[in-house]
């Protein structure tokens, strides 16, 4: 029987050393495999940092992926619990792709057979329980994290000036002197009246250096100036964090809290400044504020707002206008040569336009010549690929009736495997060149012929709604003054 080894280390053994636990649990189903004459054919091992999450566990996707594609017969897990107690969309996708592949779970307790009735149930109610029992432990150390934080415990990575420490079993932290002089040097020229790119030029001249980059920015400076962490405080829940593949988002984002909603308290950490000069800098820097966009008070006065980002550093690119002169600006000092504006407009409406001219001369072509014989095509490779997959079930049939020796029971599984990838290849291709007759298509085209005809007489609040229906984002590429820019468009398709 050809087998798929997936490790991944489960939450209860959290407090174990990861690398060794997947490396004692691979030795004890390649043993068990061995013992029963089980073929494995590929190991999926999950890095130490995957999630519950589906969209964070990219070993699992290519198991799924390669089981679709008949693969494998059985998969081998120390438990079922490994293959995912996350939510019941990720469950169930799992489940669903094990069972219409007739695809074995194989532990060393139990084997699993999705297509019985008693197995299928039995495995429900195990990923129900494991999802009920992961709800609990989160729930569980949630608790236990904020009581911590309210007596003054400090338990996120240690910020610039700190490194982590303990006080009577409390998680704290320690002041790092060297770093704790230029935490210093930051709020004395605040206060001075110097602005954060200031601050951020005179440390990177002196030789500091931060945790995660190569030199400070004004960002950096900027965080450091308003974290209360540096006068003694412990500021939690400023934010709301939601991972990769929750909350329907393909990256990690976070979004700022109510301030209402924060839990500040003394924390049992040695401040590196008072508390006075802390609230100083924070009137200098509300003062200094300018007020939220997402209020709807202030209008958009760049049209490709949130669209242009830098592809040295991945910010997003700013208008400023100087001497009467506007520019596109990386926010990142010193990392990009800036352009002036009007030609980056130019540009990116010239993409707009030959994406709409090439979308009209294909799909007049395909409607006046191949449309026809490409549908045909197209429906003959989803029927073949329909006799593949009888094939493939009629396949295991013969290999268990004896008709079938392993040898040759392999050498057809190759054969229908090499068939399966040259259909697929071939719908991929006759879908993507009818995907000019795609309704999402045909209204992208609208899009751009309404934009390139209201463009000139729209505000920039108005031709930033336009863009963003045609353009998911354009990357900014320029070293120096002294070479030319590039602009990568991304449409929405």
């Amino acid at each position: 029987m050809n087998c798929a080894l997936y490790l991944r280390k489960s939450r209860a053994e959290e407090n174990s050393d990861p690398v060794e636990t997947l490396a004692r649990h691979k030795k004890i189903l390649l043993e068990y495999a061995k013992k029963q004459r089980l073929t494995v054919l590929k190991i999926y091992e999950e890095g130490v940092m995957s999630g519950d999450s589906l969209m964070t566990r990219p070993q699992m996707q290519q198991l799924l992926s390669d089981i679709s594609a008949g693969d494998y017969d059985a998969v081998l897990c120390m438990d079922i619990d490994r293959l995912g107690r996350g939510d019941m969309q990720d469950q169930g996708l799992i489940i669903n792709t094990l069972k219409y592949s007739d695809t074995l779970i194989i532990t060393p307790d139990k084997t699993y057979n999705l297509n019985d009735e008693t197995d299928e149930e039995l495995t429900e109610f195990k990923t129900f329980f494991a999802r009920r029992e992961l709800k609990t432990i989160t729930r569980r150390l949630q608790r236990g994290l904020k009581q911590t934080i309210r007596e003054g415990g400090y338990v996120a990575n240690a910020p610039y000036g700190y490194k982590k420490a303990y006080l009577n079993k409390k998680p704290t932290l320690e002041i790092i002197e060297e770093e704790a002089y230029f935490v210093r040097l930051i709020f004395k020229m605040y206060l001075e009246g110097n602005g954060s790119q200031i601050i951020a030029d005179e440390l990177n001249r002196l030789g500091a250096k931060p945790r995660r980059n190569e030199k400070f920015s004004r960002n950096t400076v900027r965080y450091i100036l308003k974290n209360p962490v540096f006068c003694g405080k412990i500021s939690w829940d400023r934010y709301k964090h939601y991972r990769k593949g929750t909350h329907n988002n393909t990256l990690n984002k976070r979004y700022y809290n109510d301030e209402s909603n924060w839990i500040t308290v003394d924390g049992i950490h040695e401040p590196i400044i008072d508390e006075d000069t802390f609230n100083r800098a924070q009137e200098i820097r509300k003062s200094k504020s300018i007020p939220s966009k997402s209020k709807g008070s202030v209008k958009i006065s760049n049209p490709f707002a949130g669209l242009i980002v830098c592809k040295n550093c991945g910010c997003k690119m700013q208008r400023r206008t100087l001497k009467g002169v506007t520019y596109l600006l990386c926010y990142t000092s010193g990392c990009c040569a800036s352009t002036r504006f009007e030609m980056i407009e130019k540009d990116i409406l010239t993409a707009v336009r030959e994406f709409a001219e090439s979308f009209e001369i294909n799909y007049t072509k395909l409607k006046t010549n191949d449309f026809d014989l490409l549908t045909s095509q197209l429906k003959t490779a989803e029927n073949k690929m329909q006799t593949l997959n009888k094939q493939k079930n009629t396949l295991h049939d013969l290999l268990e009736q004896g008709i079938y020796s392993i040898d040759t029971f392999k050498e057809r599984q190759q054969l229908l495997k090499t068939q399966f990838d040259e259909v697929n290849a071939l719908i991929s291709k006759l879908s993507a060149q009818l995907k000019y007759t795609n309704t999402d298509q045909t209204t992208l085209y609208n899009n751009m012929i309404t934009l390139l005809s209201l463009w000139q007489e729209s505000s920039a609040q108005e031709k930033n709604v336009l863009i963003k229906r045609i353009i998911k984002s354009v990357e900014y590429e320029r070293p120096s003054q002294k070479e030319d820019y590039t602009l990568k468009v991304f449409f929405n398709i």
